[in-house]
């Protein structure tokens, strides 16, 4: 072979070899709630190319309910889900079939009792025995409801109707009032159909309401992605903290939504909010699974150790991140 065929060669060698596909690491996210207003800086992470600069790839998947990605989780079929941390509690306690890894909301941020904007209460000690409309029970719901009871010693009537009939139930006034998550009341807000008694982010306690849970296999062999995807992630947050236009668009994109003012008020109440750390703080878990104890009248909640629940060691710190 010549020198000039060999140089030939050689290049084509190299040409072949750049041009192979990369295969990165497939990380399974299974989302309780598609559209989860705490989860959009993973959205924000792929839109920014994080997750590919870290050589994975995640791979969404939409099961919708807690049971469901718990279930995903320990059948092997998602290797991260979201998760509060009494959630994660029923069914990790101990640890063995998976930790939370990061705190994504330490705090009911968006959360809001909503009423009707003609002739609905103007304070919660007007909704003293009316009915105020969740989706669920034993969810972030009813330890919201039990929140608000406790914090402003109101009693009401709580009534469980489903995340897709308890605004439509509110503005035919067979319900007072509803309390939910920033998606659905922040929506009526925007549209002048409801108002704001109260805003249930504005409590200075902290509540682990929102958090990444990973499967044993995920902690023990993939140490490297599992910190990949969550730097990323957090990584992601900074940058919507930090550009409120841009977060803006994103927002509309990942919530489907065109109204500027929804969006500004999710920004607003949400991702302006999302500024705890990813460290998980054990005062914070704890303080979730009593709520938890006291909401879904499983008081054996408020007996779990906290420090068998988390782990610290993938998070790290973005520059300029720092808690509440």
């Amino acid at each position: 072979m010549t020198v000039r065929s060999w140089i030939r060669f050689a290049a084509a060698a190299i040409c072949a070899a750049v041009s192979l596909p990369v295969h990165s690491a497939e990380i399974r996210l299974a989302f309780a709630i598609s559209d989860d207003i705490f989860l959009a800086p993973v959205f924000a992470a792929e839109q920014l190319g994080y997750f590919r600069a870290a050589d994975i790839e995640v791979r969404r998947l939409n099961l919708r309910g807690a049971d469901v990605v718990q279930q995903a989780l320990k059948s092997g079929q998602a290797d991260i889900i979201d998760a509060s941390g009494p959630a994660a509690a029923q069914s990790f306690s101990g640890g063995t079939l998976g930790k939370i890894v990061a705190t994504t909301a330490n705090g009911f941020f968006g959360w809001t009792v909503i009423v009707r904007e003609q002739g609905g209460a103007q304070s919660m000690s007007e909704l003293a025995g009316k009915q105020i409309g969740i989706s669920a029970t034993h969810s972030l719901s009813d330890m919201a409801a039990q929140l608000t009871s406790e914090r402003h010693k109101v009693k009401f009537e709580i009534v469980t109707r489903g995340a897709g009939a308890i605004v439509p139930e509110l503005r035919a006034g067979t319900i007072d009032a509803v309390l939910s998550s920033a998606l659905l009341g922040l929506r009526e807000v925007s549209a002048s159909r409801a108002h704001i008694v109260l805003d249930l982010g504005m409590d200075t306690d902290s509540y682990l309401v929102s958090g990444f849970v990973a499967s044993t296999a995920m902690i023990e062999t993939r140490q490297r992605d599992l910190r990949a995807f969550l730097n990323a992630t957090f990584q992601a947050l900074v940058q919507m903290k930090a550009d409120r236009k841009w977060s803006l668009d994103l927002i509309k994109e990942y919530a489907r939504i065109s109204d500027t003012a929804y969006a500004e008020r999710i920004y607003d109440n949400v991702i302006r909010s999302m500024n705890t750390d990813p460290e998980t703080d054990p005062a914070s878990l704890r303080a979730a699974l009593a709520l938890a104890a006291r909401a879904w009248n499983q008081p054996e909640l408020a007996e779990v150790d906290p420090s068998l629940l988390f782990t610290n060691e993938f998070v790290t710190i973005p520059a300029g991140f720092r808690g509440r």
